[in-house]
């Protein structure tokens, strides 16, 4: 339980990621778009895969900025903030959306069940060609995406109490009081997210560093 994408390879990462859904876009495959999207979700937000592929269109204000999720794994109801990145995730998904779809990610037969063959094919794509430094595939499975989202916070500096929200890990049962009194809404964890979402960008070249 302790695999994640390295710092040093998100860059590679996303742009497997990116290319498997140019590639599929092209083809015609909308499920693997989907899927492509999928792991954008996961890795910029650290939910599980049965929350990203169960997220309906319902539970999405994007005028408010936020997003909800009714039930989780814990059982707690989840509100979060809907940053830049998932703002443009969202508006390319509303294009792909037909009529009668619920689901924001969507399979062919409603939700997708299993993503294993489109997350193989990103593997293959982490290696590029021709490959002169002797590139190894970035090996993952989708709840990696969680661990490094939970990585990056905190090297970001994101504090526990906001991770544990922005995860919706609970602490009542390990004795935390102070938890209990603590609430979070999406107007309040919009600049932490902002914070992991700037993070992992730098990591992976795509803005400016103001690291160091």
């Amino acid at each position: 339980k302790t695999e994640r994408i390295r710092t040093n390879d998100l860059g590679r990462w996303l742009r497997a990621v990116e290319r498997i859904r140019q590639e599929s876009a092209a083809e015609r495959d909308d499920v693997s778009v989907s899927i492509c999207d999928a792991l954008d979700m996961a890795l910029f937000t650290g939910l599980r895969r049965s929350e990203v592929f169960g997220l309906e269109w319902s539970r999405i204000n994007m005028g408010g900025r936020y997003f909800w999720i009714d039930t989780t794994k814990n059982g707690d109801p989840l509100e979060l903030p809907i940053t830049d990145t998932l703002l443009a995730l969202f508006r390319r998904r509303l294009q792909l959306k037909s009529d009668q779809q619920t689901i924001v990610f969507n399979g062919r037969k409603g939700v997708v069940r299993e993503p294993r063959r489109v997350i193989a094919r990103i593997v293959a794509a982490t290696v590029p060609q021709p490959n002169p430094d002797g590139l190894i595939p970035i090996e993952f499975k989708f709840h990696d995406a969680r661990r490094t989202f939970g990585t990056v916070a905190e090297l970001a500096g994101v504090g526990p109490y906001i991770l544990k929200r922005l995860m919706n890990h609970r602490t009542l049962r390990s004795g935390d009081v102070t938890q209990g009194y603590l609430h979070f809404g999406a107007d309040e964890l919009q600049e932490p997210a902002g914070r992991v979402e700037r993070a992992i960008l730098e990591y992976a070249g795509l803005i400016e560093s103001k690291r160091g």
